[in-house]
């Protein structure tokens, strides 16, 4: 009888250890900016022209979603394109950002950055997630740039769709 209940004891020990460390580990890799179940039912394209430096040289009217081939993960890709001139107050951006660090500037000005800062017990991405931004009226018209460092070399140079829209629209109602 004292065999069974120590090795009863020696189980839920081990159980309780394991999920101890399943709580921590996911506690670590937890995001704020993670907005995984969007939806883009509600929201516009942002059907802006889209530029960027490639390998091949300056490209303009890129279509999104757009992969730069050759791109190495840690090689930064940037497009860019002019907000629309008017902005509703309630507008946002958003983009998903695949397995990449993400920058979002405005007039050569940081508005947004996703993943530099978080540290992983295991891999080396941020994840995937939505990006969301509001976008003032005071922007309208200002330069638009989007950086992405893909952690990976699939996702190294890759730019999905931008929309514009109100946040309350994209989330999906149960």
């Amino acid at each position: 009888m004292k065999a069974t209940n120590h090795k009863f004891k020696y189980i839920l020990l081990w159980v309780s250890l394991l999920i101890g460390i399943m709580i921590v580990t996911a506690e670590f890799n937890i995001s704020d900016a993670d907005y995984s179940i969007i939806s883009v039912d509600h929201l516009t394209e942002f059907s802006g022209t889209w530029n960027a430096v490639t390998q091949a040289g300056y490209q303009s009217d890129l279509t999104l979603p757009f992969k730069e081939e050759g791109m190495k993960a840690g090689e930064p890709f940037i497009i860019s394109t002019k907000l629309p001139d008017e902005i509703d107050e309630n507008d946002m951006l958003f983009f998903r950002a695949s397995h990449q660090y993400v920058k979002i500037m405005i007039d050569h000005q940081e508005a947004a950055a996703f993943g530099y800062q978080e540290r992983h017990l295991f891999g080396k991405t941020p994840g995937c997630s939505w990006m969301i931004l509001p976008i003032s009226s005071e922007q309208a018209g200002k330069e638009l740039q989007l950086e992405v460092v893909g952690a990976y070399d699939k996702y190294a140079g890759k730019i999905n769709e931008v929309y514009l829209g109100e946040k309350h629209l994209s989330l999906p109602t149960f």
